[in-house]
């Protein structure tokens, strides 16, 4: 009866253990989840604020357009020549500013994107190593306990 009692205590100990491992293990991966989903969201959330950027960009390109037009109405301007030159270039200049701004959010999304692919990895990897140390420890008591016969 006098080693009834250490085998209990050391049992109860190690399955102790294992199941803090355990669950150390699952809410590792519940965190990288978690971030993951996080980083999807701001990803799409970046998606949309860069479209909406890009409407409003396109908008005051056409309020740019219409305000030289009418100028050069104004002024009886033909437009041909250095009149058609000028929108010309502000028409590139604004599909430039467009393609830079439709890039950088891509970029930014991409970034989300990729933040999130690294946090499952770092979930799974940290759910893996709690389990290995989960059975290190199971195993650990296993050998304690079989040192007490």
């Amino acid at each position: 009866m006098s080693r009834t009692i250490p085998k209990l205590l050391l049992g109860a100990s190690t399955g102790i253990n294992l199941f803090s491992g355990i669950s150390d293990a699952e809410e590792a991966w519940r965190v990288g989840m978690s971030n993951s989903n996080a980083s999807l969201r701001d990803a799409n959330l970046t998606e949309e604020a860069g479209a909406m950027d890009i409407q409003q960009f396109e908008r005051q390109g056409r309020e740019l357009i219409g305000n030289q037009k009418s100028a050069m109405a104004g002024m009886n301007m033909s437009f041909s020549g250095s009149a058609m030159d000028i929108m010309a270039d502000t028409y590139a200049q604004l599909e430039l500013q467009k393609r830079n701004t439709q890039r950088d959010t891509a970029s930014r999304a991409d970034a989300f994107r990729n933040e999130a692919a690294n946090s499952v990895r770092a979930g799974a990897n940290a759910r893996k190593q709690n389990y290995l140390k989960a059975g290190g420890k199971l195993l650990s008591g296993a050998n304690d306990f079989m040192s007490l016969f």
